[in-house]
């Protein structure tokens, strides 16, 4: 199925967030939306997913949730995180699917446990997303990682996921840094240009940052400037098609 073809067959938006960093927050919430703008949560803003049934924290933060290519398919991904522990708590994400929205499949990759030799400092893997890499005909998962050692900072590795979305394949592989702590990727394919297009938050500065690529796995080209349209420090960008085809939503907090 066609990215038009799914579009023609939307009427509204879906947003997946937690609330705070208060670990009765960090749970995944519903909102919708009509226009991409506005937007009202579901079950009353309480948690439609409880984190204590899907992580080894019993907490999650930032949930993204990607419409796969068969159209009927969801895949989310979360950080597996309770944040009161301290932010280099976190070891590790959370893999989910669905076809209706309500009943997951989910599993857990801590990534000290299964990468022993390799990876065993990790201290933290951050803000995990999924995109579907049209070359290698696979979903890739990437996410912001960072170990313990003394010269390491925040940088963004992918990997791709199994057939049914229930693990890891391989080890992690460097994707993008900025040359400092790089974390909150997101990355879309903009049919138009026949480019992906990465945005992300550089610890170094105070706003969104994009770089483009002709395949995922190719070198990155920063673009110089900022995307976002607010004076305040900000992070966690998303961006999204506009259902009309013709547009592209970006937002942060």
């Amino acid at each position: 199925m066609t990215m038009k073809t799914m579009l023609l067959m939307m009427v509204g938006y879906l947003f997946t967030y937690f609330n705070s960093n208060a670990p009765q927050d960090e749970q995944i919430c519903y909102a919708l939306s009509d226009d991409g703008y506005n937007f009202t949560p579901l079950n009353n803003g309480f948690p439609v997913i409880e984190s204590d049934t899907i992580a080894l924290t019993q907490c999650v933060r930032d949930p993204h949730i990607l419409r796969c290519e068969d159209g009927k398919t969801f895949y989310m991904v979360c950080t597996d995180m309770r944040s009161s522990l301290g932010w280099a708590s976190n070891r590790g994400i959370v893999m989910m699917k669905s076809t209706d929205l309500i009943h997951w499949q989910h599993s857990t990759v801590n990534f000290p446990t299964r990468y022993t030799k390799t990876w065993k400092n990790v201290i933290r893997v951050w803000a995990p997303e999924t995109i579907y890499d049209r070359k290698a005909g696979k979903y890739m998962v990437f996410y912001s990682l960072r170990t313990s050692d003394a010269d390491s900072y925040d940088k963004i590795y992918y990997q791709y996921a199994n057939e049914d979305f229930t693990d890891l394949e391989g080890e992690p592989k460097w994707l993008f840094d900025a040359g400092n702590a790089t974390i909150d990727g997101d990355i879309v394919f903009n049919e138009a240009d026949g480019l992906y297009h990465l945005f992300y938050k550089q610890e170094s500065g105070r706003g969104i940052y994009q770089a483009v690529a002709k395949e995922l796995t190719d070198k990155w080209q920063m673009l110089d400037g900022n995307v976002e349209q607010t004076k305040e420090a900000v992070e966690g960008v998303g961006v999204c098609k506009a259902i009309d085809g013709k547009s592209w939503i970006i937002m942060y907090d």
